[in-house]
């Protein structure tokens, strides 16, 4: 896992992580939520913490949702640029 942990510390500053605790009404123990201003970083951030030693062992991931914050003309002019 310290791997792991070093892969996420590359994407300081570009990706912000919260890790919350499940309610139950999923499969899954915990989630992780990822912030960040450019959709590649996010993607850099998933595939490279997905693809290391101890997840390609261990994890187990459930699905993957995306989305855009902000006021709705900003929403539409970034997804029309």
């Amino acid at each position: 896992m310290r791997e792991h942990g070093k892969s996420g510390r590359n994407f300081k500053g570009r990706v912000l992580q919260v890790v919350t605790g499940s309610t139950g009404l999923d499969d899954w123990e915990w989630g992780v939520t990822l912030f960040g201003v450019r959709p590649d970083d996010l993607k850099d951030c998933v595939y490279t913490m997905r693809f290391d030693e101890a997840s390609m062992l261990y994890a187990e991931f459930g699905p993957f949702y995306t989305g855009l914050v902000g006021d709705l003309d900003e929403v539409l002019d970034a997804t029309l640029a």
